[in-house]
């Protein structure tokens, strides 16, 4: 870079854990470059996310009220060049952390956010160039686009993550710490539960190949309404035993190392953050033929690949990847070298670093931000 520019990320507790993670990498990886970055965290720090010593960190209490207080204190007056919102739910705190010198990015993963990020967009149509919006899947800029989002202000990132660089905790977790067995057959979902997710799917299709392989045990982590349901579900089951809901207790990563099989069955696009971990690690992948997963797996070379909500072509796949060493050998191969490829480095940095630059000079109205900010706290809009 030509000239020292000053970031400032916020995000928030409930982030998306992939919004997270990757915040981690980016911070890690930038540490030596002459941006001058800070961190604001809305709430408790989201899981996953690892803030390096030398990056100056504060903490905005969880709740909505008085929000423009504690944002002017922390900021003493400073206007930060640009402001990150890592997911829709930062984007209130990132409205007053801007002002009229301040232009502000957002970082999408989950396409359940896909309609809220163009309202904020959308709202300012016609008095900037608008919300730039960096998102993880070619698939999340195309529903942006199709959205009423100007293409323009949408940039592809890939949700590029090392799990081992990124989770610098040093915690070790061992197969015991979640109740499975040394000699199991260890097969997990990504996080955190949903219908979207499809893990339903998942306990469906291991209750099934238990009855030929009874030492398959499946880890759901993440924590949500839709886990609940499905503890409800596993209760009633025939080997409530072999399945393991696990929460926030361990990271995705670290669960990972512990697994045989990462078992992605979708029924329509999801973070696949996860998928890419798995992928990363060396963990054989099965996941559900959606648009999302495509960009990263190619059937029988990076992966394996089933149709979306089958569950007996799940089963057959994941029986596939079990059996056939050689072909579960080379998916794995292929999937780290894809990974690798398009792992942070220069090429993933330049892109943005020019999405920065380019919102540099497109800042957004304070009394822009303000109102929508206000309007997503109250429900109405109001200035």
């Amino acid at each position: 870079m030509a000239m020292t520019l000053t970031l400032t990320h916020v995000i928030a507790e409930n982030a998306p854990a992939e919004a997270a993670i990757l915040l981690s990498e980016l911070l890690a990886f930038t540490k030596a470059s002459r941006m001058r970055q800070r961190v604001i965290i809305w709430g408790a720090a989201p899981p996953g996310l690892r803030v390096p010593d030398d990056v100056p960190c504060e903490h905005v209490p969880g709740g909505l009220l008085n929000l423009p207080k504690p944002i002017r204190t922390i900021l003493r007056g400073s206007s930060p060049a640009v402001v990150h919102a890592w997911g829709t739910a930062a984007l209130p705190l990132a409205g007053y952390a801007c002002n009229g010198e301040s232009s502000l990015v957002l970082t999408l993963v989950d396409p359940a956010e896909v309609m809220e990020a163009r309202r904020w967009c959308c709202d300012w149509a016609g008095e900037t160039e608008g919300l730039s919006i960096l998102c993880t899947s070619a698939g999340l800029a195309r529903r942006l686009v199709a959205a009423g989002v100007a293409k323009s202000n949408v940039t592809v990132l890939p949700p590029v993550i090392n799990p081992l660089r990124a989770d610098t905790s040093g915690k070790i977790v061992r197969r015991t710490d979640l109740g499975l067995p040394e000699d199991a057959n260890v097969l997990l979902t990504a996080e955190p539960p949903s219908r979207a997710g499809g893990q339903f799917f998942a306990v469906w299709t291991m209750a099934v190949l238990r009855k030929i392989r009874p030492n398959l045990h499946l880890v759901i982590p993440g924590v949500s309404r839709e886990q609940r349901r499905l503890q409800d579900f596993i209760a009633t089951m025939y080997c409530p035993e072999a399945f393991h809901t696990c929460g926030e207790r361990f990271s995705f990563g670290h669960i990972l190392g512990l697994s045989d099989l990462l078992v992605f069955p979708a029924i329509e696009d999801i973070p696949v953050g996860g998928l890419v971990q798995g992928m990363a690690l060396g963990v054989p992948v099965v996941a559900a033929d959606v648009p999302a997963v495509r960009e990263w797996i190619t059937d029988e070379q990076t992966g394996f690949l089933c149709r979306s909500g089958d569950m007996h072509d799940l089963a057959v796949r994941i029986r596939e990847a079990l059996e056939d060493n050689v072909l579960r050998q080379k998916c794995v191969e292929n999937a780290r070298a894809v990974v690798r490829a398009a792992d942070i480095g220069p090429k993933w940095l330049d892109t943005y670093d020019k999405v920065l630059h380019r919102a540099v000079h497109a800042p957004v109205r304070r009394e822009s931000l303000i109102r929508l900010a206000h309007w997503t706290l109250t429900g109405a809009a109001g200035g």
